[in-house]
């Protein structure tokens, strides 16, 4: 009796061990920067621009008292001086819903729960400018 493609069946035995467990500790190091930016999501969300710059003055006081020319400390500065409520609330938006949005896909993947994953095509899509060739998309007019 032959299996329909549909049919569960048991998990097929990896061609190469160290591809799926290269596979795994890829994926697990994509859900840790997923739970990484839930945290900074939750930080933005609780902190206020004031409270982001005074830290960044706190950090990088030490390294502007070595060299007061330090392009990244500068940079960081100069940077948390044009925060603005609004730019906190959408970076917030931001990492958390990306976050969050990761740490679901790497657990249903991880869980070996789904096929395809309904959604993760388009999870993907949206943060690749690639299009379902593998291709960057044409620039030049059609023809």
């Amino acid at each position: 009796m032959s299996r329909s493609p549909g049919t569960a069946g048991p998990p097929a035995k990896p061609q190469s061990p160290a591809l799926d467990t290269t596979f795994k500790i890829g994926l697990v190091l994509k859900g840790l920067d997923g739970i990484l930016e839930v945290i900074g999501g939750i930080l933005l969300l609780f902190l206020s621009p004031d409270a982001i710059q005074h830290l960044v003055r706190m950090l990088t006081a030490h390294e502007l008292s070595e060299d007061p020319h330090d392009l990244i400390a500068r940079y960081l500065l100069h940077t948390t001086a044009h925060l603005s409520h609004g730019t906190t609330l959408f970076g917030a938006i931001y990492l958390l819903s990306h976050g969050i949005a990761k740490i679901v896909l790497v657990a249903l993947v991880l869980k070996d729960s789904c096929g395809p994953i309904p959604g993760s095509s388009a999870c993907c899509s949206l943060s690749s400018p690639t299009s379902s060739t593998g291709s960057p998309p044409s620039t030049s007019p059609s023809a």
